[in-house]
């Protein structure tokens, strides 16, 4: 579970500094949506066999947040440093709390023993896509 959560973690933290897309607002709405739909999912996981009907769900969503992260890396390239700390500051916050629940969700798969077995093939998966 620390794994996975670490994962994410590193991959928000390159959407607050990297900008892409149309704009910075983008990827923060893009980010934000994301998140919010990945938490979705993970609240139904509340049974054996629950991971396994939602492997494809999870691993569409962490890969579209790998996108997110490399458009904003593009980007990033022609910001000055201060454009790239006043978009960071701005988005921030909601990108914050939508991983504030996610990470809710996350602990609780990661303390059910049974959650958590099923889940770390998963986080395998999604460990190798991060490389």
């Amino acid at each position: 579970m620390t794994r996975i959560s670490t994962l994410l973690a590193l991959l928000l933290v390159a959407g607050l500094a990297a900008c892409g897309g149309d704009s910075p607002d983008s990827v923060k709405k893009d980010t934000v949506a994301t998140m919010n739909e990945l938490t979705d999912v993970l609240k139904e996981i509340k049974a054996k066999g629950d991971v396994a009907k939602h492997e494809d769900e999870i691993t569409d969503l962490i890969q579209q947040l790998q996108d997110l992260r490399k458009r904003g890396e593009e980007l990033e390239k022609e910001m000055s440093a201060d454009d790239k700390i006043k978009m960071a500051a701005e988005m921030g916050k909601e990108i914050g709390e939508a991983f504030q629940v996610y990470r809710k969700e996350i602990m609780r798969i990661g303390t059910n023993p049974e959650l958590r077995s099923e889940f770390e093939s998963v986080s395998k998966k999604l460990e190798a896509m991060a490389k």
